[in-house]
Order: C-alpha cells, then structure tokens, then sequence
C-alpha cells in the first residue's frame, strides 16, 4: 500500500544512486477476482495484451482478471477507454525496464511462465466431496496449472494439511474443507506473486543502489535492508556524509463498503503518519518557538495518540490482541471482537456497530456494513479516526493476520527441477535471502534436482527428479523439521503476524522520518464520486479539516513559520559586502542578519529575532530567498547598494533623531514639571480638605461631649431628688402611726 524512494547523495551532493522500498503488498489481489469497479495488478493485463498469458487467452477468460472494463472506476470515462491500447503501451514500458534492468530474454520468459501459472493456479476450483473434505472441481485445470508450474502432483497439499504429532518424529494428514482449501491454494498464489515483486524490487535497489564509482560509499551506506522480504524499512544508516532525498507515497485513507484486515492496516498506517504530521508541524513548532524566545500563540489541533495507543501499544491494543487470538487454536474472529470490547469498553474511539446495521456509520457517511444488511454483535467494531467513522468487519481477521505458507507446500513449489517458481526466484532473479530462509532441505535439493536435471539432461527421469519425488513422498511420514528449517510443519509455530510486521515496519519507518527535514504534500479528492471536473466544496472543506491543513494553516498565520540561521546568513552574504559598506565588517552574525533583513526591505513587524536564527512571517523572507538565485557579481553590487542605502537612510535618521530627541528631552522635562506642580496643588487642595474635616470632627467631638456631662448631671439631679423624696414619705408614714392606731382602735 505504499512505497519509500530515495535519491541518494554523496556528501558533496552528487547522485550516487537510488533505492525503493516497499510496504505491504495487497497480494491477495493475485488470487482473487476484483472488486466491482477495479482491476487486478495491471502486469497480468499487459501480460493478456500481449498474448503472453497460457494459451495467449484474453484477460476476461481468467477468473482472476474477469472484470467489466465499463466497470472499472479508475479511469474517467471507463466505457469509451482503450483498455487494449492502454495495456500494449503498458507492455511495452515494462519489457524496456526489465531490460534495463538487465533481466535477459530467458528470465523474462521464465517471469512470464510463473505469472501465467499463478493465473491458471487461480482457475482451480474446490467442491465439497461429501465427507467434509474437499476435492478439484475440474482436474483438467488441475493438470494445466501444475504444467505450467513444472510441480506435478502439488495438488494433494491444497486438500490436505500435515499436522505434527505431539510426540513428534511423525506427521499426519488432515483433510481440508472447500474454503480452506481455497484459502491453501490463494495463500500459494499470493505468496510466490510477493516474492516475484520484492526480487524485482531488489533487482531494482541493486542496479541503481550505486550508479556513480565516487557515490560507492554513500549507496553502500544505504544499500542495508532496501527491498527485504515483508518490506519492513531498512534501518538507519547513512554512514558519514550520507545524503538522501527521499518520496514516500502512502495510499490513503480507506473506508469502503465492506472494511476488512487490509483497510484497518492501510488505516493504521495513515494513523501513524498523520500523527507525524501533526508532531512535524504543531507540536515541534511549538518547542522551536519557545526554545527561541519567540512569543507563540497556541492554536488547537485533533490529536490522534489516543486511537494510535488504542491500535498498537501493547499488550492490549487492537493488533497485539488479534496476535493473541490468532496463535490460539480454537479462537475465531468472533473471539477477537468479544476480548475487545471485554478491555476496551469505555474507549472513546471504540464503539460497537450500529443497533440497525446497514446505514452510513455517524461521523463518516461512506462507511457501511457487508452488503447493506446488519451486523451481529460481534461481527465488527467502529472505530473513530482522523478522517471519520470506519465500520470494520473482523471475519477473516485472524487468518488474514496468520496467513502464510506451510513448509510443505513451499518446498512442492521450489523443489521440482522443472519448476517455475525455482527457476524465476532462486535462478534468473533471485530474491535476496529466499534461499536461507528456505533452508537446506528444500534449497539444497533444489540445487541438486538442477544440477542432476543439467548432467542428465532427461528432465522426467533424472535422479534430481527422483530426488524431488522422494522429497514430496516424505512430506507425509516424516517430520520436515530441524536445526535447518526456518520454521515448523502448518500448525507450528510460524513467523511474525501480518500486523506485527506492519507495525515494526511503520514504526521504523517514523524513526527513519523524524531524522529527515519532512514536508508534506496533501491529496485531497475533488468529490466523493470519483467523478472528473466536479468540485463539492463541502466535501473538499472536510478533508481540509479532519487532516488538520486548516489548522496548520492557522499556525502559518500566528506564527513564524520560515526561520534562518544567523550563522547561515554571515556565512553567505558577510564576505561579499564586508570591505564594501563601512562598519558591516564588525557587526555579529545576529546584527548582520537584521541588518540585511531591514535592508532588503522586510518590515519589522515581519520578523522576530531568536537565539540563534531569524524568525519570518510566512512570505515576509521572499526578499532573501531571491538574493540567493542572483548571480555573484549582481550579487555582491545589489547586497553593498542596499546594505550601503540602509547605512545611509540610517545616518539621516541618526541626524534627525538627534535634533529630535533633544526637542524630545525638553518636552518630556516641561510636561515633568507641569505634572509637578499640578501635584503640589493637588496634595496641598489634598491637604486642607483633609484639615478642615479633622477641625468639624473634633468640634463635633466636643460638642458631643458636653451633651453627654449635661445628661449625666441631669440624671444625677434626678436621682437625688427622687430619694429624696422617698425618705420624706417614709418619714410621714412613722408620724401618723399613733393617730393611725387610734383611729383603729376607735373603729374596733
């Protein structure tokens, strides 16, 4: 889905060569018939053009290729297209390549013999044969794509799978059902047209890897790790002076009407580099800033780390689970969705599918379930990316996730003296470490079946091919195992996981990138139908948001996105003009740079000065940029009259500054002292209000006083006299008392 190119550079700058690398081949393309609407790989079309397929069939007698022209999407008028022409010219391109790439007439015959196999191999068909097992629905395909192949009697392992016995030293056979004997023989297809694209690919890095003598050292530097096998990147290595220019080209983001194994890679992947961009542009922008002094406004942007974790970060992310689920032997797809949501529940990029199946997923209006219909609950899982909802089915997750060859079968392919898989990939085209990672056995009798196949010259009675025969009799009986064997019998242990592969691949890859100065091209679709000169602006505006351009641009406006080093400035420029214009040749890097900022004209608001370089507005450093194109003489006499009219416009401005700074002076002195005396009268008007009031407070006080004894004497007066008053009363009481008692007396 992907492809990594590189110029590489001696340390003087000089081409010494190239290399490609590539990502995650979409092999199963080879087995298949297409999607509705697109083509299979375009090689096996031009192979058709030229009648260089079996039998020189056209491509539409091919299962594998059977797809209507007027359906195909890929072009903007696919009913009037010349498909025919189109895939001559394609022909014809690729014949003049594979020459000079100096793969001779043989070995292009021998390619051609192995495609056209692959393609036959494709036509064979699996019917149930009513024991649960399954058998060839047409041998007479059968035979002709084991002829082309050159591998007679291969058949018996796409029904069947040997399986280790626990004890070991034996193998069995276990019958295999129609789909997975489908899955066997497409697992066959797509393994051998991988292998044919990486040995070309790596015939490729290795004839253009070093095209200069001088550039030797530096293509060697890079020349590790270019085009291995599961194109995970090389590992960083430029070696001393090492330069590259480098292209990648990822496919992007995919949503489609049935999203699998192979969308939820491509998606990872574009994951993986939008956070790239969004770490290159916002968050290292934001650092550079502030590690300079400049004054930086945040502007917001999507970050997408949480849904990468959710991914990658083991040991209970998406794809480390599905590596789980798919080395235990009894999990199905089904397993994998229901751990999923078990761990992740309450993840805020994680939901389950819609109640009612079948619409456009919220958030991203292209993604739909298989077929329009309902998913079951555990079937699939949404997850929320940058660009949208995708609506993911997990069947055939997990053997997408394993899918591989059995040694077995591998061997079947390689070993017989006549076949076109050995002959293509370990003779005429070899792919690097293919024969290592075959081992031994199955190497080692490759070599003998050919060399006995040139001493006899009999291919069908030679002792290589009774060697090779006995090879495949003792698949069943034996135990293909070993110290030599790269790995075990189907249902051993294997190697790494389609997606632990992508992973370390895009991981790799990033490391590789934060190491580069990255710039980023964006491809934004003009609308959602595929359809030629037609703009659906809300569409456009979409993609410009979720990819985050509309924020970066945002960023260009606030910041100061184009910066120069002092250094590289005075460098460049200081010696041309240092004898030429008076006190240029004292000044400090930084104050030559600003100097000759102002001097060409960039106005100051234009331009913030950082510790070590000189902060632009995003166009404000046009100016420098075209000195640079200038040849040296217009050079030097355009630096000199600028810096020499900027010297001068600066004298003038010394000399009227003078004038008006002491004009200035006697201003600012005059306006102290009026502001002076203004504040004198101010706290002296302060002052006597201030007084006065403290004189009609204590008046106050005072009075408030006086008020105060006068009551108190007033109640003294009173109380004397109302005590007065009491003793006079009880004095006239005692003395009426004897008259009192009198009277009484009388009364009695």
């Amino acid at each position: 889905f992907g492809k990594h190119m590189d110029v590489l550079l001696t340390a003087d700058g000089a081409v010494a060569g190239g290399r490609v690398r590539t990502f995650m081949l979409e092999k199963t393309r080879a087995a298949a018939p297409p999607p509705p609407g697109e083509r299979s790989f375009h090689v096996l079309y031009f192979l058709a053009a030229g009648g260089l397929l079996p039998q020189a069939r056209p491509a539409q007698a091919f299962r594998a290729l059977a797809a209507p022209p007027a359906a195909t999407s890929s072009f903007a008028d696919a009913s009037s297209f010349d498909f025919d022409a189109f895939d001559r010219a394609g022909l014809s391109e690729l014949l003049a390549s594979l020459d000079a790439l100096f793969v001779s007439s043989e070995a292009q015959q021998a390619l051609w013999r192995l495609l056209g196999a692959l393609v036959l191999l494709a036509e064979v068909t699996f019917e149930d044969d009513g024991d649960g097992g399954a058998r060839v629905a047409s041998d007479e395909k059968l035979r002709a794509a084991e002829a082309a192949f050159g591998c007679p009697g291969f058949a018996s392992l796409l029904l069947s799978q040997p399986m280790a016995s626990p004890r070991g030293g034996t193998t069995y056979a276990i019958a295999l059902d129609v789909r997975r004997a489908a899955t066997a023989r497409d697992s066959l297809i797509g393994e051998l047209y991988r292998n044919v694209f990486e040995a070309l690919v790596a015939r490729v890095n290795s004839v253009v890897g070093a095209t200069r003598t001088e550039g030797g050292a530096a293509a060697a530097a890079f020349a590790a790790g270019g085009g291995g096998r599961g194109g995970t990147p090389a590992p960083k290595g430029k070696g001393k002076g090492g330069r590259a220019i480098g292209l990648l080209d990822i496919f992007g983001f995919e949503c489609v009407a049935v999203n699998g194994f192979e969308q939820l890679c491509i998606n990872y992947a574009n994951e993986a580099l939008q956070h790239f961009f969004l770490q290159c542009i916002f968050v290292a922008e934001e650092s550079l800033h502030q590690q300079e002094g400049i004054e930086w406004t945040k502007v917001p942007f999507p970050d997408n780390s949480p849904l990468l974790e959710l991914l990658s970060r083991p040991p209970a992310a998406i794809f480390p689970m599905l590596d789980s689920v798919s080395r235990t032997p009894q999990a199905t797809d089904d397993t994998f969705v229901t751990q999923l949501f078990q761990v992740h529940h309450s993840h805020a990029a994680l939901r389950r599918p819609p109640a009612g199946g079948g619409g456009k997923s919220p958030g991203n209006p292209r993604a739909k379930s298989p077929g329009g219909a309902a998913l079951a609950a555990g079937a699939g899982f949404v997850l929320r990316h940058y660009a949208g909802d995708v609506l993911y089915t997990a069947a055939g997750f997990a053997h997408k996730n394993t899918e591989r060859l059995s040694l077995e079968l591998e061997a079947a392919a390689y070993t017989p003296p006549d076949s076109a898989a050995r002959a293509v990939l370990l003779d005429h085209i070899p792919l690097p470490g293919l024969a290592a990672a075959l081992g031994p056995d199955v190497a080692g009798a490759a070599a003998t079946a050919a060399a006995d196949e040139r001493r006899s010259g009999e291919r069908g009675a030679s002792p290589g091919a009774a060697a090779a025969a006995a090879r495949r009799g003792s698949f069943i009986g034996k135990s293909p195992g070993g110290p030599g064997a790269r790995r075990q019998s189907v249902g051993g242990g294997g190697p790494s996981t389609v997606s632990r592969q992508l992973v370390t691949a895009v991981k790799g890859l990033l490391i590789e990138l934060a190491d580069t100065s990255a710039h980023f091209v964006r491809c934004i679709k003009p609308n959602e139908r595929s359809a030629p000169a037609e703009l659906d602006d809300a569409y456009v505006m979409r993609q410009l948001r979720y990819s985050g351009t509309v924020a970066a641009l945002r960023l260009l406006q606030s910041s100061f996105p184009t910066r120069i080093a002092y250094n590289e400035v005075y460098s460049r420029y200081h010696r041309l003009v240092a004898g030429k214009v008076e006190g240029v040749a004292d000044l400090a890097p930084a104050d030559f740079a600003e100097s000759l900022t102002l001097a060409v004209g960039v106005d100051p608001s234009r331009y913030a000065l950082g510790r070590s370089m000189i902060f632009f507005k995003l166009g404000a450093a046009q100016a420098l940029h075209e000195l640079a194109e200038l040849p040296p003489d217009v050079l030097t006499d355009k630096l000199a009259g600028s810096l020499a009219s900027f010297a001068a416009k600066t004298r003038a401005r010394r000399a009227i500054a003078t004038g008006v700074h002491h004009w200035v002076r006697w201003r600012r002195a005059r306006q102290r002292r009026l502001e002076r005396e203004q504040r004198e009268k101010v706290t002296e008007m302060l002052e006597r209000v201030v007084l006065v009031r403290r004189a009609k407070r204590e008046v106050a006080v005072r009075r408030e006083a006086r008020n105060l004894a006068r009551a108190e004497a007033r109640a003294r007066a009173l109380q004397g006299a109302a005590t007065a008053l009491s003793r006079l009363a009880e004095d006239a009481v005692w003395a009426h008392r004897d008259a009192l008692h009198g009277a009484l007396a009388a009364a009695e």
